[in-house]
């Protein structure tokens, strides 16, 4: 009953996005509307939010409660339900992301980490994803479909609330692209929003000599 309850609100809130935007259908993830239905599942709207930093320490203190978080929040007059993980502030262990697809996203731009450049613009993120789909070492063995991708989301702290709902509104809407009419969760994703800028990172030693 509970359940049949919050998918209901979720349809009532999508139809009066619908009618306050009068703009367009809002975008519900594959991710969103699984985890909607957990028990633990906590709503945040980061509309109301005014910095990524206290977006993620929002997620995080969830995490801390062992709760699960949904998003969601306005970009270009679209409505958008999304999902993120942030590491718990205070842990009881230790958390690894063993995903062999890392993507490393900085304000508004596609990056290589420890590196100096600006990186791609975001807008060419459907590109590199599309450079993986077309390397087959990352398709999940005798599965037709590719290994999950890991994006380390990171925003500076002078930049508004739009540059993160910009990056969280490019990463769905390109996964939904990319995944239209292919195989269920044929690439599949999770965004952690990171405390860490992936370009100040000390790069890795060199090998041993011998």
């Amino acid at each position: 009953m509970k359940k049949l309850g919050f998918l209901l609100f979720l349809l009532f809130l999508g139809s009066c996005s619908v009618i306050e935007q009068n703009h367009e259908t809002p975008f519900f993830s594959p991710d969103f509307e699984k985890k909607a239905l957990e028990e633990e599942f906590q709503l945040i709207d980061a509309d109301r939010l005014e910095s990524f930093s206290e977006l993620r320490n929002q997620i995080g203190q969830l995490a801390c409660e062992g709760k699960v978080s949904g998003l969601k929040f306005t970009y270009l007059h679209k409505r958008y339900y999304v999902t993120a993980v942030a590491a718990c502030p205070q842990p009881t262990s230790t958390a690894c992301h063993f995903q062999r697809i890392q993507i490393y996203v900085k304000n508004d731009s596609v990056i290589e980490p420890h590196s100096v450049d600006e990186g791609k613009p975001l807008a060419q993120l459907a590109a590199v994803l599309s450079e993986y789909i077309s390397k087959p070492y990352f398709l999940q063995t005798k599965e037709n479909i590719m290994e999950p991708a890991l994006i380390h989301l990171y925003v500076e702290e002078e930049n508004d609330m739009e540059v993160t709902k910009k990056a969280l509104a490019t990463i769905a809407e390109d996964f939904a692209q990319l995944n239209s009419g292919k195989a269920k969760d044929f690439f599949a994703h999770s965004i952690l929003l990171a405390r860490h800028d992936p370009t100040n990172f000390p790069p890795p030693p060199p090998p041993a000599k011998n």
